[in-house]
């Protein structure tokens, strides 16, 4: 691993980095631009979500949760058949004006072709993105 304080290393990753002001600085928290899937919305602009490279998955708040699951798992058994993952849309993050988009590949687990959601709720009213 590498530790850079006060640059960056641009072979290290794609793009270019974006910058966004904390909300509250001790949890890296900040506002969104707002979070959709194929033009359904799963927060509006000023929902919140901290940065935690600790937490391994998604947490969202419980009606963005709610809208998530009905798009990935319409019948609400639990089950997400693992043929229709490469249908499913991104989740698209607006992050300091620019649109992140995450891909079904990395919002859905699959073991041993048994396919579930990344993304859960713990009673958060805010995002928390972890490292998918």
């Amino acid at each position: 691993g590498q530790m850079i304080l006060g640059d960056s290393d641009s072979s290290l990753y794609h793009g270019s980095l974006t910058y966004v002001s904390l909300s509250q600085e001790t949890y890296w928290q900040f506002s969104l631009g707002g979070a959709s899937m194929n033009g359904s919305v799963l927060c509006s602009s000023g929902c919140q979500a901290i940065a935690d490279t600790g937490t391994s998955l998604l947490v969202a708040p419980y009606s963005a949760y709610n809208a998530f699951m009905n798009i990935v798992d319409p019948d609400g058994d639990s089950s997400i058949d693992c043929s229709s993952v490469s249908s499913l849309p991104d989740i698209d993050f607006v992050i300091g004006g620019k649109t992140f988009s995450v891909p079904a590949s990395q919002y859905i687990l699959n073991e041993d072709d048994q396919c579930s959601s990344a993304v859960s709720y713990i009673g958060t009213d805010f995002w928390i993105l972890g490292d998918i």
